[in-house]
């Protein structure tokens, strides 16, 4: 099933000529529609950095945004590579590249098509949850 959700994410990606490889940076800040397996939007999730530490906010619907980033002494860092590679499915090591940022109950990710490296999405991994849940999000701003 993990699998499949990367599939399914590979399958979607978007197109730009945004940097192969590189680490999150403001680049990656926007908003995003988090999706279900159908593909329906269900919340958004906001992604910013405010000097060197990065942000993350939710909300449904209309309600206003709140800060989802868990609280103090889990701030997100820069994920390592291993840690990075870790969240993709062995199967899909060799067709993809991967970079986040995390804390400890999330990644934020961005993954590139090895071949066609101007090809990228995004997913938020769960790390609470054995295996490491994708969940698939869509820039829309």
């Amino acid at each position: 099933m993990v699998r499949a959700a990367w599939l399914f994410l590979a399958s979607i990606a978007c197109w730009s000529p945004s940097a192969f490889s590189q680490p999150i940076s403001n680049l990656d800040a926007g908003t995003y529609t988090v999706l279900v397996k159908d593909g329906a939007p269900t919340a958004a999730y906001r992604l910013s950095s405010a000097g060197n530490q990065w942000v993350v906010e939710g909300r449904i619907g209309a309600e206003p945004w709140r800060n989802i980033s868990c609280g103090a002494g889990c701030e997100y860092r820069v994920s390592t590579h291993a840690e990075a590679e870790s969240y993709l499915p062995v199967a899909e090591r060799q067709n993809l590249t991967i970079a986040c940022i995390q804390n400890i109950a999330q990644a934020f990710c961005r993954y590139n098509l090895k071949a066609e490296p101007s090809r990228f999405g995004y997913v938020v991994v769960v790390l609470t949850t054995s295996p490491a849940t994708p969940i698939s999000v869509f820039r829309t701003q």
